[in-house]
């Protein structure tokens, strides 16, 4: 086992809530898009490939989140998604937002 002065963090080391503190903020890439999808399983063609979700005639992306995802609407807003009306009957979500592919 290797002896770090910092282990890092598994996931069931973080909390509800908890605030993380970097010494570098630094903005969501591709990469992290590839890696959400990848842990995840979306495979939602319009979170995955937007050039096919375009060729297919689709012409923007919808999301939605909820209360406990307070973070998520500064990463949408940053992605350039903008906030709109309820959109779906998800009774979970609180934030909806849009952006053109």
């Amino acid at each position: 086992m290797l002896d770090k002065t910092n282990r890092g963090h598994f996931f069931e080391d973080f909390r509800t809530g908890q605030t993380l503190r970097h010494a570098v903020p630094r903005t969501l890439t591709e990469g992290e898009n590839a890696l959400y999808i990848g842990l995840t399983g979306d495979r939602s063609v319009l979170h995955c490939d937007a050039e096919f979700a375009r060729a297919l005639g689709y012409e923007r992306v919808r999301v939605d989140s909820g209360p406990k995802q307070r973070h998520s609407r500064v990463l949408f807003a940053d992605a350039g998604y903008v906030a709109i009306e309820r959109y779906n009957a998800n009774h979970i979500a609180d934030y909806f937002g849009e952006k053109a592919l």
